[in-house]
C-alpha cells in the first residue's frame, strides 16, 4: 500500500490546516521529505482450530491464529484533516507500521435446544507494534495521530447466553432473551523516558491500558418473533466500560505532555419493529439511542479529573419500506 501526495509533479511531504499549508507544523514534523508512506510486504497468517465434542450439545473449542492490522489512508497519509463533528485535528503518520497479533482462544459451549446457547470463553492476545491514537499539543492546538508502541497484551473472559422463554410460560413462546458480558484487561509497558514524563503530570506506573480497549462490555436483548404474522420486534441494550481514547504524548518540540483522554460509559438502548405486508414487502421502524446519554471524555491531571468534552447525540428514529425479490 502506498500513500503519496504530489504537488506540481514533485513528491513532497506537506501538512495543511483547513486546506492551507501550515509552516509551523511542517517544521514540527521534520520539514519536507519524500511524501511517501509505503507498506509493501508479504505476510503469512496461519490459524489452527480444534473442536472436541464432550457430550451431545457440549463442545470445547481451542484456537490459535496470527492476525494483522493495516493503517488506513487517514491514519498514515501525510495530510492534516479536521473532524468537524468533534472539532479536532487529525494528523497522518507516514511512519506507521503494520500491527501483528498472536491470538489464543478457549471456549466451552452448551446448546440445550435449537436457538439456545450457554458459553464461556477465555482469550489472550499478544500484540506487536500496536497502533494507538495519541494526542499532543503544539502551537496552542491539540492534534491527534496514530503511533506504534512496542508491545501490548489483552486477555479476558466472555460469557454468553441465549434462551427461548417458552419453557417459562406458554404465552412467552415467541420471546427470546440474550446476554453477553466480557471482562477485559489490557496492558502496554512504557519506556522509562515516557514514565518520567507522565509522572510530571501525576500519572504514575510504568504500564497503562491499551488505547481503545474497554475493561468491560455488556450486551442484552429481548426479541419477539412471530413468523406466522410476519412480525418481529427487538429491544437491545449495550454499554461499554471506560477506555483510553487517546494517549497523551510529548513529541520533540512540544512544550508539555498532555494527560491521557478517557471516554466514559454511555449506555445505549435501541429497538427494531418489522412488519411484513406481503411475501415481498415489509416496513421497519427503528429507534436508536433512546436513553440519549451524555458522551463524556475526561482527563486526569495531578489527581483531579477534568472534562475534556461532553455532548449528547439525540434520538434517531427512522421508518423505511423494503421490497425483496
Amino acid at each position: 500500500m502506498e500513500v503519496r501526495l504530489v504537488v506540481e509533479g514533485v513528491s513532497r511531504k506537506f501538512w495543511y490546516r483547513d486546506g492551507i499549508l501550515d509552516t509551523d507544523l511542517v517544521e514540527f514534523v521534520g520539514g519536507t521529505g519524500s511524501g511517501l508512506a509505503k507498506i509493501q510486504q508479504l505476510d503469512l497468517l496461519p490459524a489452527v482450530g480444534a473442536t472436541f465434542k464432550l457430550t451431545e450439545g457440549v463442545n470445547l473449542r481451542l484456537a490459535w491464529s496470527q492476525t494483522l492490522a493495516r493503517p488506513s489512508f487517514k491514519e498514515m497519509g501525510p495530510v492534516l484533516t479536521k473532524d468537524f463533528t468533534d472539532d479536532q485535528y487529525f494528523l497522518g503518520n507516514p511512519n506507521l507500521q503494520l500491527s501483528k497479533a498472536n491470538n489464543y482462544d478457549f471456549r466451552a459451549e452448551w446448546f440445550p435446544r435449537a436457538g439456545e446457547v450457554v458459553a464461556a470463553s477465555l482469550f489472550y492476545k499478544d500484540i506487536q507494534a500496536p497502533m494507538e491514537q495519541t494526542s499532543f499539543e503544539t502551537g496552542g492546538d491539540v492534534y491527534f495521530r496514530y503511533e506504534n508502541f512496542p508491545t501490548a497484551t489483552v486477555y479476558g473472559l466472555e460469557v454468553e447466553a441465549r434462551k427461548r422463554l417458552d419453557q417459562v410460560a406458554s404465552w412467552l413462546k415467541r420471546f427470546t432473551v440474550s446476554f453477553n458480558f466480557s471482562q477485559i484487561q489490557s496492558q502496554v509497558t512504557m519506556p522509562a523516558a515516557t514514565v518520567a514524563e507522565r509522572a510530571a503530570v501525576g500519572l504514575t506506573g510504568n504500564t497503562r491500558p491499551l488505547q481503545g480497549q474497554p475493561n468491560y462490555l455488556i450486551n442484552a436483548g429481548l426479541n419477539y418473533d412471530d413468523e406466522e404474522n410476519k412480525f418481529y420486534a427487538g429491544l437491545f441494550y449495550n454499554v461499554t466500560g471506560p477506555f483510553l481514547y487517546a494517549v497523551g504524548t510529548k513529541p520533540a518540540g512540544t512544550l508539555f505532555l498532555l494527560p491521557d483522554i478517557y471516554e466514559q460509559p454511555a449506555p445505549s438502548l435501541d429497538f427494531n419493529l418489522t412488519q411484513g405486508l406481503t411475501d415481498n414487502w415489509k416496513i421497519t421502524f427503528r429507534g436508536k439511542n433512546l436513553l440519549n446519554p451524555v458522551f463524556q471524555r475526561t482527563q486526569n491531571f495531578q489527581g483531579t479529573e477534568y472534562t475534556y468534552s461532553s455532548y449528547t447525540k439525540g434520538w434517531d428514529l427512522s421508518l423505511n419500506a423494503a421490497y425483496s425479490f
